[in-house]
């Protein structure tokens, strides 16, 4: 999801994602019960990327499609 930070419009939303495998393992065993499961997100203005399971997923940063 991403928000403009001036107005607090919602400017794009995309399906859920889970999170790196050890962040999942650690969420589900409640090591952590109140913290969800982190995507380790990495932006750079045009795109945003982050782990999710085995794969790296990487979303246009205007219009959240997946690239």
């Amino acid at each position: 999801m991403a928000v403009d930070a001036q107005t607090g419009k919602t400017l794009w939303m995309t399906r859920d994602y889970s999170g790196s495998k050890m962040e999942y393992i650690t969420f589900v065993r409640g090591k952590h019960p109140s913290v969800d499961p982190v995507l380790n997100p990495s932006a750079d203005g045009d795109a945003v990327c982050f782990v999710d399971g085995n794969s790296i997923v990487c979303l246009d940063f205007k219009t959240g499609e997946e690239r």
